[in-house]
């Protein structure tokens, strides 16, 4: 697979992320361009495609490809709509940039603004639970980025990274969406980032007694979040999880 990122040669514009090539290996891109030494081409991705552009944000979308989660085969033997759920997802493509998963399989560190958007799929606004992209996340991904704010991981497979999404983050983050990312356990150690006053994540609460129905217990950045209810597997919470500085629930 190839990587994501902000080190794209200089021949990329501010906030455009790139895939590298070998030039042996591309010669078929007609979008390529080649560096200085004529050894690397690159893959430049125009995260503004329609004017007028909202340029506080950074959205990438990681259209799915072959990869398929555990949990997902698990949803598509239990549900026979399941493919037609997720082929009538919307998709916004044509609005921001995108590669297939098939291709990009890692993000390294980002030159990113205000908001920053990294999801699996085509839109952001609907997610099909267990649906999800799988990559691989660098430690330093967003560390230096102090001017991000907002950050949304979304739809991606995130169960075996979640205790390293912390040290990815930069510290100034105030809000943090984990919606669809196949987590299982609390992500406890966010809590410990200085800046957080909104955590979006998705806990089940499983009823004590059949009478009981399921309850979902949620931290909202907004309303209409709601739609995302159950999109992760957290069954339970430990008592002592507790934050002073998150301000909603």
């Amino acid at each position: 697979g190839s990587t994501l990122s902000s080190a794209c040669g200089s021949v990329c514009d501010s906030f455009e992320p790139c895939l590298t090539y070998n030039v042996s290996e591309s010669t078929s891109c007609n979008s390529c361009k080649a560096d200085a030494d004529g050894v690397c081409n690159y893959v430049c991705y125009n995260i503004y495609r329609k004017d007028p552009t909202d340029r506080s944000r950074f959205v990438f979308f990681l259209t799915f490809g072959d990869y398929q989660s555990e949990e997902e085969l698990a949803a598509r033997a239990k549900d026979s709509t399941y493919d037609a759920s997720v082929e009538g997802l919307p998709d916004n493509t044509s609005t921001y940039a995108w590669a297939s998963n098939n291709i990009v399989t890692r993000i390294d560190p980002l030159d990113l603004p205000l908001a920053t958007i990294l999801a699996g799929g085509s839109n952001v606004d609907y997610s099909i639970k267990a649906k999800v992209a799988s990559v691989d996340l660098a430690p330093d991904l967003l560390t230096s980025q102090t001017q991000v704010t907002q950050v949304l991981l979304m739809s991606m497979n995130l169960k075996a990274q979640v205790t390293a999404v912390r040290d990815l983050l930069p510290y100034t983050v105030t809000y943090v969406n984990l919606a669809n990312t196949l987590l299982h356990t609390f992500p406890t150690d966010l809590l410990s980032l200085p800046s957080l006053t909104w955590l979006y994540v998705t806990v089940v609460v499983e009823p004590k007694h059949p009478s009981q129905s399921k309850t979902w217990l949620t931290l909202l950045f907004f309303w209409s979040m709601r739609r995302y209810l159950n999109l992760n597997y957290i069954t339970s919470v430990n008592s002592s999880v507790g934050s002073t500085t998150i301000t909603q629930l």
